[in-house]
């Protein structure tokens, strides 16, 4: 068994297998490697993906076990609501269960010649004597490893290990996760083609509960709640009251508890042989806590960068520049609107939601967007927006 590669990815997630595969693509030698016996479990978000956003390199006629979303049904804290076919938001929705989907990623790498190895734990990176990566320690069956490469690529997710190693980023601090709680449920009484957001009292319009659905009768429940407006309450016991209130009891086929970073994407995530992409470069959307889409495509563009750098002889942090752009241009300035729209303008109280929610409802079906979603929510609080407007971008930005 070899432990020389190229390319090493840490994490078998979305932008993990996008890194493998398309590494493996351009003819790098690539290992990619997993802590989880089962690639894709427990689910841990919602598993959504609009139609347009899924990348030209990536055929989705591959993949079949999805359930069409059709319409997004709205709740205020007052339980007043309204829909939105999801055609007017973007497109057509995907819903699909974790599972599947971050297996199919998996089996794409693979078959591109990616090496995969599950069960292993990586427990650091391994540096020459000018502090350069070359390789990872891990554990797999109670053994210790070592395989060496000249590139490293993190995806390990929230847990962020690999930057903390090279030294690319700190922890993120507290307030700025949104703890989560999902639970998969089986007969609900719900349309398989319809989602639902809730902006439960509870939250303080500071997160959201969801329902998606998985197709005969399964949905994915779950809630997350920014860290800054948590009450005493776990989130689990908000999310079990919900479901109480709204449904009784339920057949919960699984549940589990998870979260996502809304910080800021990392600006440079790159190193000296090293690159992050996905929730590990923080390249989560700050209005929902989304992050396949992103994952997915900052996962393929750091397999084909770390291919071409060592193609160079260079793999050093400036070398990787054009991941860091592509990474600007994609995903960092248009979370960053997000980021500061979100800070400036997200501090609405639940009567604020409450009365754009009413706005919403004498707004025609086919006439609903995003756009007048905003437009409901300014003139439900003009000043709110205008006090918004007096923040400056440096307070807002850390």
């Amino acid at each position: 068994m070899t432990d020389t590669y190229d390319i090493i990815v840490i994490g078998a997630g979305p932008a993990g297998s996008s890194a493998a595969r398309a590494a493996a693509q351009k003819g790098a030698k690539v290992l990619l490697l997993d802590r989880k016996e089962e690639v894709g479990v427990p689910e841990r978000c919602g598993g959504g993906l609009f139609m347009s956003s899924i990348p030209d390199f990536l055929d989705i006629s591959g993949f079949t076990k999805y359930q069409i979303v059709e319409r997004v049904w709205f709740y205020a804290p007052d339980l007043s609501h309204y829909t939105i076919p999801t055609k007017n938001i973007d497109s057509y929705m995907l819903s699909f269960h974790r599972k599947d989907f971050d297996q199919w990623l998996l089996e794409l790498a693979i078959n591109a010649g990616a090496e995969f190895r599950n069960n292993t734990l990586v427990t650091g990176l391994n540096f020459d004597t000018s502090n350069r990566v070359k390789g990872v320690t891990c554990t797999c069956d109670g053994k210790i490893h070592t395989y060496h490469a000249k590139v490293v690529i993190g995806a390990d997710g929230v847990e962020m290990h690999v930057g903390r190693w090279a030294g690319i980023q700190k922890q993120v601090p507290s307030r700025f996760l949104s703890p989560t709680y999902l639970k998969i449920i089986e007969g609900l009484p719900l349309k398989d083609e319809d989602a639902y957001i809730y902006f439960l009292e509870e939250c303080q319009f500071q997160g959201y509960a969801w329902i998606f659905p998985k197709g005969n009768s399964v949905f994915n429940v779950g809630l997350g709640i920014h860290q800054e407006y948590r009450t005493e309450e776990t989130i689990k016991q908000v999310l079990d009251r919900f479901l109480d209130r709204s449904f009784g009891t339920c057949k919960i086929l699984h549940e589990h508890s998870g979260g996502v970073n809304l910080k800021m994407p990392l600006e440079r995530p790159v190193g000296d042989g090293v690159l992050l992409a996905g929730d590990s470069a923080w390249h989560v959307d700050p209005s929902t806590g989304g992050g396949i889409y992103s994952a997915l495509l900052a996962g393929n563009k750091a397999g084909q960068v770390a291919v071409d750098a060592l193609n160079r002889g260079d793999t050093s942090a400036a070398s990787l520049h054009e991941y860091v752009d592509y990474v600007k241009k994609t995903i960092f300035d248009d979370y960053m609107r997000l980021y500061r729209f979100k800070r400036r303008f997200g501090m609405l109280s639940n009567n604020t939601a409450n009365r754009a929610t009413h706005l919403m409802k004498r707004v025609p079906e086919r006439a609903r967007n995003k756009a007048t979603i905003v437009a409901c929510i300014f003139f439900a609080n003009p000043l709110n927006f205008f006090k918004g407007m007096l923040i400056r971008n440096k307070d807002i930005t850390g």
